[in-house]
Parts: structure tokens; sequence; C-alpha cells
């Protein structure tokens, strides 16, 4: 079929606090509107005990969500704050909820009444530490993710919904 280019409307609200030079605290909600959203489909045309994959829009879509991040110098708690590299390093976060829907009004071949929208996770985590010393000119950084439950590829008639699970990554960076 013939896609049309997915329309967003979005709209979100911040707040951030800078308690000091490198820190941070921020918290937002959003809401976005996905007007003929493109997913990632079961091509239903391809017949029973066939899988071919296409993509097609969608009548729309929904995300309303929350984000919290924040980044501090380890040398703010005072137990260590005596410590010669505890300016050196940082902690960071962020974590998002978000509750995605989709509009299958128009979806004859659609295999679930209501899902969430396909590639859309319903919470992230991210978490790391780095190490930035400019006198050893040595940068180091630990960083943790993992994403929720999402479809991977939206099912039809014949075939459910793929869904990909969820996974933990740890990356290491010097």
């Amino acid at each position: 079929s013939e896609l049309t280019t997915t329309k967003i409307w979005n709209a979100d609200l911040r707040y951030e606090f800078y308690p000091s030079e490198g820190q941070m605290i921020s918290l937002t909600g959003f809401y976005k509107k996905f007007t003929d959203p493109i997913e990632l489909v079961v091509d239903a045309s391809a017949g029973a005990g066939s899988r071919n994959y296409t993509y097609d829009n969608i009548k729309g879509a929904t995300d309303l969500g929350a984000e919290l991040e924040f980044r501090f110098k380890l040398s703010i708690l005072k137990p260590l704050s005596k410590w010669k590299h505890a300016d050196f390093i940082s902690l960071f976060a962020n974590a998002a909820y978000i509750d995605s829907k989709v509009d299958l009004s128009e979806v004859v071949t659609a295999f679930n009444t209501e899902r969430p929208l396909q590639g859309q996770s319903p919470y992230l985590i991210n978490l790391g530490a780095d190490y930035k010393n400019p006198e050893l000119g040595l940068t180091f950084t630990v960083m943790y993710n993992k994403i929720g439950r999402r479809i991977a590829i939206v099912g039809g008639d014949n075939y459910g919904d793929v869904w990909e699970a969820p996974r933990n990554i740890l990356d290491l960076s010097i």
C-alpha cells in the first residue's frame, strides 16, 4: 500500500533543577498524538502459511508518559566529599514510563482490538557512572540499559503480534 507521512503533535512539561555545576535533576511529563503512524506488519495479502512483511499506516496512536532524570557528582555525598577522586566521578540515570495506544478502528485484519504502538516499550531504564580525570586524560564509563517488552512486528489474521522480550545491556567505555 501507499504510505502517508506520519504527523506527530507533541506536548511536554519539564521541570529542571541544577543544584551545582555538572549536576541536574529533571522531571518531564509528555503526550504525543500520531496521525498515520507507520508500523512493520505481517502482509495479509501474502496468504496463509506465508510470512511476508511490509510497512503500513494505521489511523492513529497516542503516547502518554513521564521521565525522571538526574546527574550528580559523587563529591556531593558528605562521607566521600574529601576523597580526591570524588569530583571526577558522576552518577547518572533516567527512567521513563510510556503508555501507548493505537487506533485500530480501520484495521480489518487487526489481531487485537487494542495494543501498544509497534516498537514502543512501556518503560526504559538507563543507569551509569563515569570517571573523567583531565590530569590523566582518562575517561571511563559504565552504563546499564533496560527496555520493556514491545511489539517488533504487528500480526494479522493468521499470525499474532511478534514481541521483543525485555533485555539488559551493559556497556563499558574507556
